[in-house]
């Protein structure tokens, strides 16, 4: 059987929609078509919850650096760019010791709705200082930050709100691709706190009992399928007593992620991995706690400077250390900040730039699908699809996989079935592949005709769930055609055929007025009463207008 691939965009959706939950199996279907796919590296795609992420910081203004409310222009700078996830970062330095006012609280809830509305998500970092004054690098007037009892009240008011549960970042964590710890110190960077929010041993920062405090707050109020990222992954080793993840995981270390700020600047990225001459290097050790780790958590990047001792200016350099830290994001708009564009132009000059582009977080390419040339309204069916992970990092939050069975009408879809599997696509990491394998079987009352059967991860939230700006796209071609639907935010996989409808009430292989006849016979009937028992089309043990209307859309078939 040849399977066609050519794209229908539907124009409208199904007359019907039906959800069914598969199991998933590893069994090979007889009589099916196999599909071989090639990998499409060039092509630079808007994937969510991944990549090069746009950048709203603070205005540059003393003493207060206010924060700037996110705009349209910022959405539709982020999006021609084809990032998907801005990079919120929000100075309360006028609240440092007082309740965050509820206008500020409104404005991250329109910051929320204006990001859901462009079907982009968003990183969050709170910051108690961003300006610097009187020569002090990540100071103000001496201060970095707040009072532990402010800091906790703050992160209550913007998740549980108390018993309300209506905390603008509670109520809106759909559109939260995941937190920074911030809150400490300069910048919120988890360093020079002036509160005593860390503790301080012989030159280099650790956690005290604040630090825990703080850690604790964001993990019990944030909701657990939403990560966070710390500056220091020593402060991830201590807190949880040098423990690592070998596999993701939905428990509180398998939350915690990194954003290191000076990605590849030297020799321990400006202390993100603790190297004092006086002290003893902690590089290998931390790297290769931080490598474990942000195989399975969220993982960031940034500049930080340019000059001899920076590695970072090498783009192949940079490549190898994504590479090695499964990198899902990099602030692609430092560049608002003049020393740090440099960099970035000289990935561009060296043709790298779009390779990390298409491989910064994941990229997922099918290999091959097998897709059974009948689908039985009678026994299970089964699908089998071969999947890689061919960019650095991970898909890190939550998502269905499912299968759309969408039948063909002329340039439209009439009816659209969704089947839920068991798969995690979580585990698809990076440099991986992945057999898969979903048993199903139809929905009663299935029409007969030709099916596109179709691939999607749409987000886990009912809220996006239906926006194909949230869905992933597999960059993949079959026959030279992208397997991409945009209209359903679902990836081609084959086609097949039901051929013989359960509706076909008396069995004659047709559904036609006898069969219509047949169940309306029985209208009204239940259990043991109904003859042909195959009057109960929808087998929900009575015969009414259901079984009618499944018996009628199907005459002819």
């Amino acid at each position: 059987m040849v399977i066609p691939f050519a794209l229908r965009t539907a124009r409208r959706f199904p007359v019907r929609s039906c959800l069914l939950t598969a199991l998933v199996v590893l069994t090979v279907p007889l009589h099916a078509a196999t599909v071989t796919f090639t990998a499409d590296d060039s092509l630079v795609v808007a994937n969510p919850e991944r990549g090069f992420i746009g950048m709203v910081y603070p205005t540059w203004t003393e003493p207060a650096t206010p924060t700037r409310a996110l705009t349209q222009a910022d959405c539709d700078r982020v999006k021609a760019k084809k990032y998907t996830v801005i990079g919120m970062r929000y100075c309360t330095w006028d609240w440092r010791n007082a309740e965050l006012p509820t206008s500020f609280l409104n404005q991250i809830a329109a910051d929320c709705a204006l990001a859901r509305s462009n079907g982009l998500k968003l990183n969050v970092r709170f910051q108690y200082m961003y300006a610097s004054n009187n020569g002090e690098n990540g100071y103000y007037d001496g201060i970095s930050d707040s009072p532990i009892s402010w800091v906790l009240k703050h992160i209550d008011q913007l998740t549980l709100n108390g018993s309300a549960n209506n905390g603008p970042l509670l109520v809106n964590n759909d559109v939260i691709a995941y937190w920074d710890v911030g809150f400490i110190g300069s910048w919120g960077e988890e360093h020079g706190t002036t509160n005593e929010l860390l503790g301080h041993t012989s030159s280099y920062d650790e956690m005290n009992d604040a630090t825990r405090q703080i850690w604790n707050a964001l993990l019990a109020k944030i909701p657990s399928d939403r990560m966070l990222a710390t500056r220091y992954c020593a402060y991830t080793k201590q807190f949880f007593n040098g423990a690592t993840l070998s596999a993701p995981a939905q428990t509180l270390m398998g939350r915690m992620g990194l954003h290191d700020d000076s990605f590849s600047a030297n020799i321990d990225n400006y202390a993100s991995f603790q190297y004092y001459s006086h002290l003893g290097s902690r590089v290998d050790e931390l790297r290769a706690y931080a490598s474990t780790t942000c195989r399975y958590t969220v993982s960031f990047g940034e500049t930080y400077g340019t000059g001899p001792e920076t590695k970072q200016e090498n783009g192949n350099t940079v490549i190898e250390e994504m590479t090695t830290f499964s990198l899902d994001h990099y602030n692609g708009e430092h560049d608002q900040v003049a020393a740090y564009a440099v960099t970035l132009d000289k990935w561009r000059a060296q043709g790298l730039f779009t390779t990390m582009e298409n491989k910064l977080g994941y990229r997922l390419n099918l290999l091959t699908a097998t897709v059974p040339d009948t689908l039985s309204a009678s026994s299970l069916n089964t699908v089998v699809f071969n999947v890689e992970n061919r960019g650095y990092g991970k898909l890190y939050n939550p998502r269905p996989v499912q299968l759309l069975l969408c039948r063909k009408n002329g340039a439209t879809y009439a009816e659209k079935y969704t089947i839920t599997t068991t798969i995690n696509p979580r585990l698809w990491l990076s440099a991986t592949q992945h057999a898969e394998s979903v048993n199903f079987a139809l929905p009663p009352g299935a029409v007969a005709g030709t099916y596109d059967v179709l691939l999607a991860l749409p987000d886990a939230y009912a809220r996006l769930s239906g926006n194909p700006a949230y869905s992933v796209r597999i960059v993949s071609q079959a026959n030279g055609v992208d397997v991409w639907n945009a209209a359903l935010g679902a990836n081609l996989i084959g086609s097949a055929t039901i051929t013989v409808s359960i509706a076909d009430v008396n069995g004659d292989g047709v559904v036609d007025a006898l069969d219509l006849n047949a169940a309306m016979s029985q209208f009204g009937r239940s259990g043991a009463a109904i003859t042909p028992a195959g009057a109960d089309v929808n087998g929900d043990g009575r015969v009414d207008a259901t079984d009618l209307g499944i018996v009628t859309r199907n005459i002819g078939h």
